[in-house]
């Protein structure tokens, strides 16, 4: 049998071994624990939450891969892509490449009775991936670009859609500053809204055809290829795998490919995103902190409570490494106690704010209407070994005590 165990457990069921104060300072050191990991626990899942759902946001108006022509040109007038210079079979092959898309791009001002808006139309064909427009759709339908002919449908935002005054059904003219100046008539379909008003006043999506026109383009030049990703985890890796496949061919007329991935085009607003880490991080030392401050002094209070009992097992020759682990087993059951409360309260919280919304954001400046919640497992289970680990670690200070009672002093005056 392990005596240290038997004895540890003995003083974790037995009220009757631990003093008033002791089993009070017993609580306040699992409670404490509790709630440091469910702050913990709440701060995971609310940065990694929020980095999803603002990623998946702007990976939804640029693809995590963009390929285009290289130019020094910056403006949206941009030279045209043809198609067979990009080698989309080979592409294809490449893990992590989920799917590979054309679109096109073309500067216009839409103009209603009232107001005047600039936009950009960005052009899609039928192979698009709609889940991002589908999921932020507020009102009406998707377009339908499946016809033989270019199809007038189009889906914008309801921040333009209140800013011109437009609703479904309504047609909203466009106006293209080019020679010679032309007008194009487009129905609207359907309006989305993503929250994030950066893209939303800007973007309208349309039928590619009607862009290869207004540019003049032939049917198989596009502004450049949009390429989805399975594991947005493994965007460089897969960039760099599209750069070695594509990048260093140069073409007849000396063009070259430009292939560049969101994190780098959109870098202002991932460095920001990155800047999440940094406070979680902030937040977790702090409660750990916390945690550890309150598990040494526990387990101060309960090595003094037990004085007497630590004198009589070392005069019987227990051994100071035996005495340790009495402690340990003691504060361990502390520490799982506090984990396990914690992780419950913790998990409840984030279920409940993220099937409820309960907490708000401002939607101007967070780009989102609630705190968003992605509960990450592995992530979570990581958590609570580390904690275990380093409190265990805080466990070891006060135990070093154990070394200056002496058996004889004890007794003596007991």
């Amino acid at each position: 049998m392990n005596t240290e165990l038997f004895i540890a457990k003995r003083l974790v069921k037995e009220r009757s071994f631990q003093g008033l104060i002791a089993q009070r300072m017993s609580k306040i050191a699992t409670i404490s624990i509790a709630i440091s990991t469910a702050v913990m626990v709440l701060a995971i899942s609310i940065v990694v939450g929020f980095k999803k759902e603002i990623r998946e946001k702007v990976t939804g108006f640029s693809a995590p891969i963009l390929i285009t022509k290289l130019s020094q040109n910056s403006s949206l007038e941009i030279p045209p892509l043809r198609k067979d210079w990009v080698p989309i079979g080979d592409l294809q092959k490449i893990p992590n490449v989920q799917s590979i898309h054309p679109y096109t791009i073309k500067a216009g001002i839409v103009k209603t009775n009232e107001e005047i808006q600039g936009v950009i139309l960005k052009g899609v064909d039928s192979t698009f991936n709609w889940s991002f427009f589908s999921s932020n759709l507020v009102e009406g339908r998707l377009p339908n670009y499946k016809s033989s002919s270019a199809s007038r449908e189009v889906l914008i935002s309801r921040i333009n859609a209140a800013r011109l005054k437009l609703k479904v059904g309504d047609k909203v003219k466009t106006y293209f500053v080019q020679h010679p100046f032309r007008m194009r008539s487009f129905d609207i379909v359907g309006i989305y809204d993503s929250k994030l008003q950066e893209f939303d006043s800007k973007f309208i999506i349309s039928d590619l055809r009607h862009t290869q026109k207004l540019n003049q383009w032939e049917d198989n030049q596009y502004a450049g290829f949009e390429i989805l990703i399975d594991d947005f985890g493994k965007l460089t890796q897969t960039s760099q795998a599209v750069v070695d496949a594509a990048g260093y061919k140069i073409y007849p007329d000396g063009s070259r490919l430009k292939i560049e991935n969101i994190k780098e085009s959109m870098s202002n607003i991932f460095d920001w995103l990155s800047l999440q880490d940094t406070n979680a991080l902030v937040v977790l030392t702090l409660m750990l902190f916390v945690a550890a401050i309150n598990m040494i002094t526990g387990i101060l209070i309960l090595l003094l409570d037990r004085v007497r009992m630590i004198g009589i097992l070392k005069a019987l020759g227990m051994s100071l490494g035996s005495l340790r682990y009495v402690f340990i087993y003691l504060s361990s059951a502390i520490v799982l106690k506090g984990l396990l409360w914690g992780n419950i309260v913790g998990l409840s919280l984030s279920l409940l704010q993220k099937y409820t919304g309960l907490v708000g954001l401002e939607e101007s400046t967070y780009y989102l209407s609630s705190v968003p919640i992605s509960i990450d497992i592995a992530g979570i289970l990581l958590l609570n070994v580390a904690t275990f680990l380093l409190l265990a670690l805080f466990m070891l200070i006060p135990l070093l005590i154990i070394n200056k009672i002496s058996p004889s002093e004890i007794i003596r005056y007991e």
